[in-house]
């Protein structure tokens, strides 16, 4: 609703901000790493050391955490061939790097978590390093992942139960064993929201965990570090690296760790942690040394073929001795040894050449001992700096598991019902105190507000459904927390307070002082409120879809004109439930409308909104009875239409195109008075330029085939309702519409749809028709099957002289019935599916137009698939 909410300056923790002002710690150019000091105790300085991905896809942001064993460095992983060839693969396969080091060079790993002070120090510094350095560049925070090596595979165990870490690479260590074996006490709908959606657990620990605005919300106690409670992050999905012969950790110690794992696998990480998958270990085995192999993989012997053999001569004849350990050895598991002047006899019969090689080979192992220990030991040995090897196979695991839990997700959403949260209108209206004052009793509205109650309908069904959570309606549920809710419903009054203006008896300047009343006054104010003393809004994947897991209803999208561009920019990712969407905003923005409505001011988005039909109710004159199953036979009248039409000076308009039909009805240009289809005698048209009595109004339409329409301003009309339930086949009458719940609804079995300039040669087309009477029969059958689709549970009674709006259950059937909420609920369900495929306001992006094709494609009885070319929105149709 809002873009970034990243921190500025200002909402920096102040010590954090000395730090980032202080030259001697910002992002050094050269080195690419930032130092940061979280405390003036010199036992917890950790340097960070990042690398972000020139590789990012798709927004597919992947961070790789990097912890090194005891006595490392950050800039080990750069220095060294073998941790060179962990960032090389990581660059590769698209990952962002950062390692975590701190300057005793060893972490704790023996305090529990909740009172491990270190972890504790990285939790937070991880926290503010992602949303002002990470979030910072990208608008988005990253999935996390783990590798570990040695000591750094224990704490980042540890570390796994604190951050949202989707999976965890650990090298020659089964890690922390109460870390891996702790029940985490989330409920278990709150696991498997972590677990399966990252984007959720993101926003949990970086943004709620993080920001100031819930510091004092009731459920911050959720948050790691804020009580004594197990609230942990789940067991991550873990990949293990051992090596055959390991003497410290032997193989069936991993094993024993699977087994506990895997034993508890439900109750530690849910559906994820349960699959086969994702528990794996990898054994290593020792490179088959040779001297070609020494000399293609150390780089500094590729043109000294006589150091490589030297050094294989060493290997494998020298044997272990304390004097020859103190004239120095690489420390490798299972044989240390010595790796200079060893056995001089060796070279005693050696050429000048190769006597000058030896003393090269002598010089270069002592130069670059570091390096040369950590590429022999991690090849020949696989010990310590093994966790290069096999990596692309760890990291196409985790790749893999990505799929996973994103089908996982899928299949969780898909077998619950949809959870709805709304706010409380005190809440979010507490600083519009005029508009507070404005008690509004919506149960006791006069009719003159009557198409707009759905305002009031939707807002009243869903306290009703907090009232009755054992009750799934239109599979439907109200959570009692709405950190676990799929949408978050913003309820307003604005149409009631708009009309109640009565903006037609208003000049110019009266109506620009309601719209500054009702912008600034209290609709602005309400979706900064939304946004400000809550965060629900920024749980998506990107700022830039800040408020898409939002609902509101607006609904006379025509008239929300007045609503200034600051306040519709709120609103640009809400999903809007409205009576019409229509005009240039279902076509491209390259398209040009053809319907005259180019100036409206509409902020509908065609396959994104959502369309539902306003409550409207036939007041029936109970004096006069109706015949509601008339028969075809008893049809008198082929088009009817009442209404004053001569209003209109817009020369595209319906109204003045039926206002010429009716001339030239008078005038007997066109039209004979009736018309013989199949032997069968019909009254032409019935156009009637003025309003009619109820009664009268009722039959007529009852009487004919088909009645009339048309747009209006706003474009549409209640009329379609109307005519359905009283037996008639609509033909509605305007180019470019969309009409509620057309994914769900085949609109052209019960429908007919004509261009308003086409509407003279309406009689021509019925006249063409092949079996009439069939045609029209099988049309009002169909109509009436749905007519229950536009109905919504509610009707008004006569009680005290004032009409009273209530609930119905008999209409709802406990969410049986499919009225207008079941179809609400429908959409609202595909549209979510949708955005987890993808979906963005921007419904013409590749983006958005990929995803849609992959929920119909993948859940056809979710989303029907549809063709926007083809839609009923754009095509004329009999």
């Amino acid at each position: 609703m809002l873009g970034s909410k990243c921190s500025n300056n200002e909402d920096m923790n102040p010590m954090f901000i000395a730090i980032l002002n202080d030259p001697s710690v910002k992002e050094q150019n050269k080195t690419n790493s930032s130092y940061y000091r979280f405390t003036n105790d010199t036992r917890y300085h950790y340097e960070f050391k990042y690398e972000f991905s020139s590789e990012i896809k798709n927004n597919d942001h992947r961070l790789m955490i990097l912890l090194n064993g005891r006595g490392r460095i950050c800039a080990d992983y750069w220095k060294f061939a073998v941790g060179r060839r962990i960032i090389s693969a990581l660059r590769a396969s698209g990952f962002s790097i950062l390692t975590i080091c701190s300057e005793s060079r060893i972490f704790d790993i023996y305090t529990p978590i909740q009172s491990n002070i270190e972890l504790k120090m990285i939790y937070e510094s991880i926290q503010i390093w992602i949303n002002t350095v990470y979030y910072r560049r990208f608008q988005c925070y990253p999935r996390l992942y783990i590798h570990g090596i040695s000591m750094g595979s224990v704490f980042g165990t540890l570390l796994s139960r604190v951050l949202p870490i989707q999976a965890q690479i650990l090298c020659i260590h089964v890690g922390h064993d109460a870390a891996l074996t702790t029940r985490s006490i989330y409920p278990n709908d709150m696991q498997t929201r972590l677990v399966l959606d990252p984007t959720y657990a993101n926003w949990f620990y970086f943004d709620f965990c993080y920001n100031d605005k819930t510091k004092s919300a009731h459920n911050r106690g959720l948050c790691p570090f804020q009580s004594d409670a197990n609230h942990f992050y789940t067991v991550p999905p873990t990949w293990y690296v051992t090596f055959k012969g390991d003497p410290w950790v032997p193989i069936k110690r991993y094993r024993r760790m699977q087994e506990k794992i895997q034993n508890d696998s439900l109750n530690l990480g849910g559906v994820l942690l349960n699959h086969k998958k994702s528990v794996q270990i990898d054994i290593i085995h020792p490179i088959n040394v040779t001297p070609t192999y020494m000399q293609e993989n150390f780089d500094l012997w590729h043109n000294k073929p006589y150091a490589s053999r030297i050094f294989f001569e060493y290997l494998t004849n020298f044997t272990i001795s304390d004097n020859n350990e103190q004239r120095g050895t690489c420390r490798c598991t299972p044989v240390n040894f010595t790796y200079w002047e060893g056995f001089p006899d060796i070279t005693c019969t050696w050429t000048n050449e190769q006597q000058a090689q030896h003393h090269d080979y002598i010089r270069d192992v002592k130069k670059f001992r570091g390096t040369f220990c950590e590429d022999i030991c991690g090849d020949l040995f696989t010990y310590h700096a093994m966790g290069s090897r096999n990596i692309q196979k760890a990291l196409n695991w985790i790749t893999e598991l990505d799929k996973l839990r994103h089908s996982l997700k899928i299949k969780d959403y898909l077998t619950r019902p949809l959870r709805i949260w709304m706010y409380s209108k005190e809440s979010i209206t507490k600083d519009a105190k005029r508009f507070l004052s404005s008690k509004i009793d919506w149960t006791s509205i006069s009719k003159r507000y009557e198409i707009y109650s759905s305002e009031y309908h939707l807002q009243d069904y869903l306290n009703r459904l907090r009232s009755s959570t054992s009750v799934s309606r239109h599979n439907l549920i109200w959570t009692a927390e709405p950190l676990l809710a799929d949408y978050y419903i913003i309820p307003s009054n604005l149409m009631f307070f708009y009309f109640e203006t009565h903006p037609e008896t208003l000049n110019e300047t009266q109506l620009s002082s309601v719209y500054e009343r009702l912008n600034n006054g209290y609709f602005y104010k309400l979706l900064m409120n939304v946004h400000n003393m809550f965060l629900y809004s920024t749980m998506t994947s990107t700022a830039s879809l800040v408020g898409a897991n939002h609902v509101i209803v607006l609904p006379d999208i025509g008239h929300i004109g007045f609503l200034y561009n600051k306040t519709q920019q709120l609103l640009s990712n809400v999903i809007k439930l409205t009576f019409t969407g229509t005009k240039q905003n279902i076509l491209s923005p390259a398209s040009k409308s053809l319907s005259g409505y180019e100036d409206t001011p509409v902020i509908f988005k065609y396959g994104y909104d959502i369309v539902m039909p306003p409550f409207t109710k036939l007041e029936l004159n109970q004096n006069v009875s109706l015949n509601w199953n008339m028969s075809f036979s008893q049809k008198k009248r082929l088009f009817y239409f009442a209404d004053t039409i001569n209003h209109s000076s817009t020369i595209q308009s319906a109204y003045k195109h039926l206002s010429f039909l009716k001339r030239d009805l008078q005038q007997k240009k066109q039209y004979n008075k009736t018309t013989e289809i199949k032997g069968k005698l019909y009254e032409t048209i019935s156009i009637m330029s003025e309003l009619v009595e109820s009664n009268e109004y009722f039959h007529e339409i009852q009487s004919s085939v088909f009645s009339f329409c048309p747009d209006t301003s706003p474009p549409w009309s209640s009329r379609i309702y109307d005519t359905m339930q009283l037996g008639a086949i609509p033909v509605i009458l305007t180019d470019n519409i969309v009409l509620p719940f057309e994914r769900f609804i085949d609109w052209r079995s019960f429908t007919i749809k004509r261009n308003i300039n086409h509407l003279k040669g309406m009689i021509d087309s019925v006249k063409r028709i092949n079996q009439f009477e069939n045609y029209a029969k099988l049309k009002i059958e169909k109509l009436k099957s749905h007519a229950n689709a536009f109905q919504w549970p509610y009707d008004y009674i006569k009680r005290d002289g004032r009409d009273k709006h209530v609930f119905v259950p008999k209409k709802d059937l406990k969410g049986s019935a499919k009225n207008a909420i079941h179809y609400i609920a429908l959409e609202l369900r595909c549209r979510r599916l949708e955005q987890f495929y993808g979906l963005t306001s921007d419904i013409f992006s590749a983006q958005s137009v990929k995803a849609q094709q992959l929920a119909c494609k993948s859940h056809p009885k979710i989303c029907p698939c549809r063709d926007k070319q083809h839609s009923v929105a754009f095509q004329e149709y009999m």
